[in-house]
């Protein structure tokens, strides 16, 4: 489907959307939701979004910078095929066997590893910062 533009936040706690949009005019309550709604190229504007339970069709998720957070702290999201994250923070927290299961070809460019993430998968790493 194309290119879509989610500016944004989500509250942490009750998950209600907060300024979610598309730049096609679509409206989307999350980062799911675009991408079931056929769309392959993600930007996400500032604020701190809930990572997908799985994303198997591939895709390219882009942030501008620290202030886009994916967060998966405590969470395992499985299936993650061809998926490449740009520019971006990810908050994955300090548990165990917490990350990315049963997936491939993933690629971090230029992101923000906060905490300890399990690989399940071929992973690769550019220009990217780790703290645990």
């Amino acid at each position: 489907m194309g290119v879509v533009v989610i500016n944004g936040t989500r509250y942490e706690g009750n998950n209600e959307p907060k300024n979610v949009s598309a730049e096609n005019g679509e409206w989307y309550e999350s980062i799911s939701d675009a991408i079931a709604a056929g769309n392959d190229e993600i930007t996400l504007g500032d604020g701190t979004f809930t990572m997908p339970d799985n994303l198997q069709g591939g895709a390219v998720i882009e942030g501008n910078g620290e202030n886009t957070v994916l967060n998966m702290e405590d969470k395992v999201c499985s299936y993650y095929n061809n998926v490449t994250f740009r520019n971006l923070a990810m908050n994955v927290g300090t548990g165990n066997y917490k990350g990315l299961q049963h997936s491939s070809n993933i690629a971090y460019d230029n992101c923000v590893i906060n905490g300890v993430m399990w690989l399940y998968t071929t992973s690769t790493f550019t220009n990217c910062t780790f703290n645990i």
